[in-house]
């Protein structure tokens, strides 16, 4: 079950990104064919989560492409309940 505190902070920075509405995000949206984000959006992506968590995302571009890989691998590398800063 994916922490919900932690996918909201996730589709905000795809969102803000990537210049969509975060109605159009969900757990299974891959972040390149249905948001058409290519690898520097996707890197963008990751380094704010980085900052924002404090945690280094050492997850492939190519398996960060969907929210919830996104999330799982946060999941399971930041040890705190809640984002620690407000990104952007």
């Amino acid at each position: 079950m994916l922490d919900q505190e932690l996918y909201a902070a996730i589709v905000t920075t795809v969102a803000k990104v990537l210049l969509v509405s975060p109605d159009h995000i969900s757990p299974s949206t891959n972040l390149e064919t249905d948001l058409g984000a290519d690898s520097m959006d996707i890197l963008e992506i990751l380094f704010r989560l980085e900052r924002q968590f404090g945690v280094d995302i050492a997850l492939p571009v190519w398996e960060a492409a969907s929210v919830e890989n996104l999330a799982r691998y946060l999941q399971e590398h930041v040890h705190q309940t809640a984002p620690a800063t407000s990104e952007f």
